[in-house]
């Protein structure tokens, strides 16, 4: 899975520099007012890419560094700005002691990781005592009708995607290992075409994809807002969840 990973996302670097859904950074700030950075803190940003969450912690912390399993994310990180602190690591794997930081964040990428629970309990391990740690990430609401939906895209467009977890279950695991401090629920519109293009299947499956959106049922078409014009999927939007606690 880790070399699937890094060819995937290194493959595709390029996109998410330039992607206009992760500069999008609404959710960033209710994240960002949910944990309340200050100069006092020790922050990491985990799996990072690009660095548009990164960015946008920077200015309220003291020190900031940013891990990523892909080099090449990095490398475009590096390229808005030179002299940030990067690491090149696996989440289940971080090098860092015991009580390093004081704020972790992690956005739109623990659908990825093949165990949330190895990384909850390394993201304890790294967080001092008090320290706080948010996750934005993909969610549905416990429809079984919206969830699969939502799983044989994100699956068929990119499978190394592993899981969409429901509300509750985003807060039952975070309550094992945090304190929630907040929650809540954001939409994110998807224009198709770029979203797409980031993916790394083959031309035959992307018309999959694009099939099965056009294709959906009313009920899933307007929970999704999907918008067709012309045979055409122009865009979809999706929850994500934005949940915040403090180190138990």
């Amino acid at each position: 899975m880790r070399d699937r990973l890094i060819k995937r996302f290194s493959s595709k670097a390029h996109l998410y520099g330039v992607s206009s859904e992760h500069s999008a950074t609404d959710d960033v700030d209710v994240a960002v007012e949910m944990v309340s950075p200050s100069k006092e803190d020790v922050y990491l940003d985990v799996a990072s890419g690009t660095g548009h969450a990164f960015f946008r912690f920077c200015p309220y912390v003291g020190r900031a560094f940013a891990l990523d399993l892909s080099l090449d994310m990095l490398s475009e990180l590096k390229k808005v700005d030179p002299e940030a602190l990067v690491v090149v690591a696996d989440v289940h794997e971080m090098p860092f002691a015991f009580d390093t930081f004081t704020l972790i964040s992690s956005r739109i990428a623990p659908h990825h990781f093949e165990s949330l629970e190895k990384f909850f309990e390394e993201a304890h391990r790294i967080l001092a005592r008090g320290g706080r740690m948010v996750i934005i990430d993909s969610a549905v609401c416990d429809d079984e009708e919206l969830k699969g939906f939502i799983e044989e895209a994100e699956k068929m467009r990119d499978p190394t995607h592993l899981r969409t977890l429901t509300f509750s279950q985003w807060r039952k695991l975070f309550s094992r290992y945090f304190d929630v401090i907040g929650f809540k629920v954001v939409r994110k519109r998807h224009p198709f075409k770029e979203w797409l293009e980031r993916s790394p299947v083959e031309d035959d499956a992307k018309r999959c994809v694009e099939r099965l959106f056009r294709d959906a049922s009313p009920g899933v078409k307007a929970y999704f807002e999907i918008e067709v014009k012309n045979g055409k999927v122009l865009s979809y939007t999706d929850d994500k969840v934005v949940i915040a606690g403090v180190k138990k």
